[in-house]
């Protein structure tokens, strides 16, 4: 497989979507977990979880897979063993594409099927929705979110259309989403990575679709 998206620890093992964990000083990287593991199709986004020990990956396909396909779902496993962990599938056919985290631990996952972005919160037994907006929809496309980003209680996401803004949701001091508005001002530093190719942005959410 090649990597679409990969994160880091503060011990800088690397983790890539494919999925494999390269440790620092070796030149071989190791597999983590395996092709198929609690139905995981083809990774998208991948997110370190150092306090809860876990690594979250973006699980979906379009076609692209060498294992059964299964529903898109966001799905965690066990930091140190690549044990898996759970799994929650996107409701209504949604697509998981990426995700974030805020200082609360609360993790945020954009839809690329449908015009929502998705939290998880400890305890949860499923996503919820955290956000819907008709602003999530741009171009005559049928895709929908892309990249996301947060800088401190800002969550910024890109569609996948090609836009020359983010759109920008938020957190309220009660956890509520506020309105969706564009930004064009300075973006969160965070690369990340489609979920159709390899590209990437060197901005927050990219529009590498």
């Amino acid at each position: 497989g090649f990597p679409l998206d990969a994160a880091h620890e503060a011990r800088y093992n690397r983790y890539v979507t494919v999925v494999a964990r390269l440790k620092p000083g070796a030149d071989q990287a190791e597999v983590l977990v395996k092709p198929g593991s609690n139905g995981l199709s083809n990774g998208q986004g991948v997110l370190v979880d150092a306090r809860r020990g876990l690594l979250w990956i973006c699980s979906g396909t379009l076609g692209y897979t060498t294992v059964p396909t299964r529903p898109s779902a966001l799905k965690s496993y066990d930091l140190a063993t690549g044990a898996p962990r759970a799994s929650y599938e996107l409701p209504d056919k949604g697509y998981c594409n990426d995700l974030a985290q805020d200082e609360q631990g609360n993790i945020y996952v954009t839809d690329s099927f449908q015009p929502r972005v998705f939290r998880w919160r400890d305890g949860d037994a499923a996503l919820q929705v955290w956000k819907e907006d008709a602003a999530f929809s741009a171009g005559p496309e049928d895709f929908k979110l892309n990249g996301i980003a947060i800088d401190r209680h800002h969550v910024y996401v890109s569609t996948v259309t090609a836009a020359p803004y983010l759109l920008r949701i938020d957190i309220q001091p009660d956890g509520s989403p506020s309105a969706v508005t564009s930004s064009s001002s300075r973006q969160p530093e965070r690369r990340t990575t489609s979920a159709t190719n390899c590209g990437s942005a060197s901005v927050a959410p990219s529009n590498a679709w």
